[in-house]
């Protein structure tokens, strides 16, 4: 313990240090662990799993057991949901995606590891959008011979039935939490209050399934139908991809459209004019919106979720404000 230096407190209720190695200069999280968990931090030592810290070594004192493992820079996922509420529908999946990899050679293992506390501050979000699963302290391995766990652990609400006594947590506990975790992510609460519609929907409502059979048997079944779920929604129009010469086609025949406009002959050559503008203006917009320009299209949520019935709303909304725009101009 003398080859590291104290350089700041990352947690003060355990706690847990940034520490850094005198003699190569990198820097370690230092953390006290439980003792009976020496065996399982063994094991995630030995086995090197991607998308967690990597243990770099075990130190013994009066004080209890302690852990190095590299410091990875980045922030939890619930300093994210906390400056945010929840995340875009993409995003939140990419992280269940990621972490049902992280999980899947974790529950091949003989006998399976099982996280048993996956809640948002244990998912740590680096710079580049990896995500890696930390505090494996409630963590144990599946015993095929006890009829439930011995020890109770977990977080509220993140907790599968299981974890209260109700039988041995197993794989499906940790996919009941990332059930309750994709919730979290995409409507800012908890299943039992408010659930996502349509397929997502119906994903977390497996996940979170009182009995563990009725659940997702694998971690790879679930990412398997979290990948597939976009195949079942409308097929997408132009608005993905950007179509820069389609987009110069079509905004000639708005311009064009929109300046041969059939108009009322009691109409003025000024409110003539209005109209043409206000049309023009407002075919443009759908020619961007269709052709995605500068990435319009990604960054409007209903776009997102369903291309056709966004692109519709958007042409509605848009049309009634062209509408609406008209007639202010005509009062004056």
């Amino acid at each position: 313990m003398s080859s590291y230096r104290e350089i700041d407190v990352l947690d003060e209720t355990k706690p847990i240090l940034l520490v850094q190695d005198t003699d190569t200069r990198k820097m370690y999280v230092k953390k006290p662990i439980p003792a009976h968990n020496r065996e399982l931090y063994n094991k995630l030592q030995v086995f090197s799993f991607s998308g967690i810290p990597q243990i770099h070594e075990f130190c013994e004192t009066e004080e209890g057991l302690f852990l190095y493992e590299d410091y990875i820079s980045g922030q939890t996922l619930q300093t994210v949901l906390n400056e945010s509420f929840n995340l875009p529908e993409d995003a939140a999946v990419d992280i269940v995606c990621q972490l049902c990899d992280i999980l899947s050679p974790l529950h091949r293992c003989d006998p399976p590891i099982i996280h048993r506390d996956i809640k948002p501050s244990n998912i740590l979000l680096t710079p580049s959008d990896h995500v890696i699963l930390i505090d494996f302290d409630a963590s144990r391995e599946f015993d095929a011979g006890k009829p439930e766990d011995t020890v109770l652990l977990g977080t509220r609400e993140y907790a599968a039935p299981e974890q209260y006594g109700f039988g041995q947590s197993d794989a499906r506990s940790d996919i009941y939490a990332l059930g309750v975790l994709l919730n979290k992510m995409l409507t800012g609460t908890y299943p039992r209050y408010e659930r996502p519609a349509e397929s997502l929907g119906e994903i977390i409502t497996r996940c979170t399934a009182l009995l563990p059979e009725q659940r997702y048997a694998s971690v790879e079944e679930l990412k398997s139908a979290l990948i597939s779920r976009s195949s079942k929604s409308l097929p997408p129009c132009p608005v993905r991809k950007s179509h820069p010469i389609l987009a110069f086609l079509l905004s000639i025949a708005a311009i064009m459209i929109g300046s041969s406009l059939s108009i009322p002959t009691k109409t003025s050559t000024q409110h003539l004019m209005q109209d043409h503008i206000c049309v023009t203006l407002w075919l443009l917009f759908l020619v961007m919106l269709l052709c995605n320009i500068g990435g319009i299209s990604d960054k409007l949520p209903i776009l997102r979720r369903s291309t056709v019935s966004g692109f519709l709303f958007w042409m509605l909304f848009s049309g009634f404000l062209a509408a609406g725009l008209l007639r202010l101009l005509y009062l004056f």
